[in-house]
Parts: structure tokens; sequence; C-alpha cells
């Protein structure tokens, strides 16, 4: 099953990986920051 997905892996986990950070980013500044939202 986990061979089935390795290829997937690379651009698939890059994509998310990128969004998530983003998101947290985001998040941790909306929280720390909120004079500026």
């Amino acid at each position: 099953m986990t061979s089935h997905l390795m290829p997937l892996i690379g651009a698939e986990n890059a994509v998310g990986l990128g969004v998530a950070v983003v998101l947290l980013v985001f998040v941790v500044c909306a929280l720390l920051l909120p004079e500026r939202f």
C-alpha cells in the first residue's frame, strides 16, 4: 500500500506542507498581532 503512494508523496506533501506552514504563520500572526488584522 505504501509503495503505491510513494510517487505522490513528493509533490503532494510539498504542497500540503507549504499550505499548512502559511496557514500556521497567518494564525500565529493574527493571534500575536491582533491590531494588524
